[in-house]
């Protein structure tokens, strides 16, 4: 019985042909996956501001009575509250991020509720997250 590596001069070309398709997909792999990991786009933006621009946003569509207010366990009206629900440099991973781009998160509802965020606000949301959520 003969096997791929069992070959005499007469099937050498045959083993040649065999290896020259088996040795790229092996190698093709371990570039993919080295070529794939790459950082995350980080918008040109100036420095985002949680004061200016950040709360806000989450003051007026989110930090409300009945919603995320200071007398609920989820709530969104200081810093640090927000801070939970953050990953910072990682805007992909922040529940907060995911919840307002109605992927799950905080909640089974997309929010705010009432009305989806505008794609600016999204943005800077964003660029503030990838940006370090920093309290400035």
């Amino acid at each position: 019985m003969k096997t791929l590596f069992s070959y005499t001069r007469n099937n050498a070309s045959t083993l040649k042909k065999v290896l020259l398709v088996l040795i790229p997909f092996p190698l093709a792999v371990i570039i993919g996956n080295v070529a794939c990991h790459h950082k995350p786009v980080i918008p040109d933006l100036p420095a985002i501001s949680y004061n200016v621009d950040i709360n806000p946003i989450l003051q007026n569509n989110c930090a409300l009575s009945g919603c995320h207010d200071a007398n609920t366990r989820r709530s969104l009206v200081y810093y640090d509250d927000v801070m939970r629900y953050v990953s910072a440099g990682n805007a992909p991973k922040s529940q907060l991020y995911k919840s307002i781009i109605s992927l799950g998160g905080l909640g089974t509802k997309p929010m705010p509720p009432s009305q989806p965020l505008s794609e600016d606000q999204l943005k800077l949301i964003y660029a503030w997250i990838m940006q370090g959520a920093k309290n400035n």
